[in-house]
């Protein structure tokens, strides 16, 4: 019997749609890094690259959070690094670095701001982009332990049958006509691990069940607090952001850009 349009289906628009709101946040940090005077990309990823060796590994990010005494599960990234990492190397060379930090959406990029430094902007991206693995893994969590859920029915019944799960399978899925393609071809872009545009049944799949031989640690799920970077006194949660909560973001970091300020008060960013 097909319980998936009974069990899961309002489940997987959630999962999507949590995915488009972390995105769209994570893209305001990505456009103030590339607005500070002077950034070169290569030049930052030299940077972060202590021993010259032109890839960033698990040490290379994790060392940078330990620094700036940013809070982080390892497992988590390591899941972070599989997403970018489409070399399946488990390191992040320059390209990889690139579409990492880069702005996905063609919104008009904030002035130049001359006050911040990129470390404290790349931090936040950091720190935003593991928020959004932490409440992905908590829906996923939650999806595979629904009853009788079976996660080759809701590839199929989402891919409408097909091998691949396109941009298209997903847009028609969620049928919101306010959601840029931009923003839903990202959602591909998470998933996707071998940098094809398409998702196939197993990439879907480990969005379930990681592979262990990538991640190198249980794969079973412990629900963390949700760190948030640019919220007023870096509050911890564990309920997923409603409008109210996207609406102070907003405008805490509006007030932030017209004040050319730092997104973060509590943390002392250093070179």
């Amino acid at each position: 019997m097909n319980t998936f349009h009974k069990v899961s289906q309002n489940q997987f628009k959630e999962l999507f749609k949590t995915i488009i709101f972390y995105d769209e946040q994570i893209d305001i940090l990505r456009k103030q890094l590339f607005a500070v005077e002077n950034f070169s990309p290569i030049d930052f990823f030299h940077s972060l690259d202590v021993n010259g060796k032109n890839f960033l590994s698990l040490t290379d990010f994790s060392d940078f959070l330990s620094f700036h005494n940013i809070s982080f599960n390892t497992f988590n990234l390591r899941k972070l690094i599989r997403t970018y990492d489409k070399n399946n190397k488990f390191t992040i060379n320059f390209d990889d670095f690139l579409n990492f930090i880069k702005p996905k959406f063609p919104e008009e990029n904030p002035q130049s701001i001359n006050n911040i430094h990129p470390n404290e902007i790349y931090g936040n991206i950091l720190i935003e982009e593991l928020n959004l693995i932490d409440k992905f893994g908590q829906i996923t969590f939650s999806i595979k332990n629904t009853k009788d859920f079976n996660v080759y029915e809701a590839f199929m019944n989402i891919s409408k049958g097909n091998n691949y799960l396109y941009f298209e399978d997903i847009k028609h899925f969620l049928n919101e006509k306010y959601i840029k393609d931009s923003k839903i071809k990202n959602i591909i872009y998470r998933i996707d691990l071998d940098n094809d545009n398409k998702v196939s049944y197993e990439e879907f799949k480990e969005v379930f069940f990681p592979n262990k031989n990538y991640l190198i640690n249980d794969y079973s799920y412990t629900p963390s607090p949700i760190h948030l970077s640019i919220c007023d006194n870096y509050q911890s949660i564990y309920s997923p952001m409603n409008t109210s909560m996207k609406n102070k973001i907003e405008e805490y970091i509006l007030n932030k850009l017209a004040k050319n300020n730092s997104f973060v008060e509590k943390k002392n960013f250093t070179s």
